[in-house]
């Protein structure tokens, strides 16, 4: 009998581990120098994983490149190409994830997203230019949080804010994410994936063409 009461307790204690949510809270900051992405893993309260990674700042560089050596009105006019070209190339990317929703589906369906924050300052330097940039920022932004309501459980109401400088030469962005999933479903999703990697493999590249 002593059997029958270990495998209850052990099967009981497993269906209560494997509800528990694992909570994912991704930051990302960048303001001058600083180019940074925090994300941690915690399992119900318990820490499990704190990742710090510093990321080059391609954004930016992108745009010196393209204003060395031109007058200040073309400029002016490059710097605000690229900041559209690296928005549309962002939204472009999250839009890839979500067209192989197919594979996906299932579990982005359970993912609840129990924080979205998503702050930014930005000035080019000239008024004109600054309030495009900034008008192009909140269309990204209100793309992106459309599509987590569509695909995902938005718990609490996203925090969306473009502050323009319309006399300043400065930008400054930060990005707080924090999501969460049942343990066994990001188990049943990782053996999901792994039986059909060969036909995501197949319609990635298709996407990708």
């Amino acid at each position: 009998m002593g059997w029958i009461y270990f495998t209850l307790i052990f099967l009981f204690l497993l269906i209560m581990i494997l509800l528990f949510r694992v909570y994912v809270t991704i930051h990302y900051i960048y303001e001058d120098n600083e180019n940074k992405l925090v994300i941690k893993i915690h399992l119900w309260k318990i820490p499990m994983i704190h990742k710090t990674i510093d990321l080059n700042d391609e954004m930016w560089s992108e745009i010196e490149k393209t204003t060395q050596n031109i007058p200040e009105r073309e400029q002016e006019i490059n710097s605000v190409e690229a900041i559209f070209n690296k928005i549309k190339s962002i939204k472009n990317k999250i839009l890839e994830i979500f067209e192989m929703k197919p594979l996906f589906l299932p579990f982005i369906k359970k993912i609840h997203i129990n924080q979205f924050s998503w702050k930014s300052k930005i000035g080019t330097g000239n008024a004109g230019s600054t309030g495009m940039v900034c008008g192009g920022v909140w269309t990204m932004k209100g793309g992106i949080t459309g599509i987590l309501h569509s695909y995902t459980t938005v718990v609490n109401r996203p925090i969306l804010i473009v502050t323009p400088l319309f006399q300043s030469k400065y930008a400054k962005t930060e990005l707080t994410c924090m999501l969460s999933v049942r343990l066994g479903q990001t188990i049943y999703a990782f053996m999901y994936l792994l039986r059909r990697r060969k036909q995501y493999s197949t319609e990635w590249k298709k996407n990708k063409v």
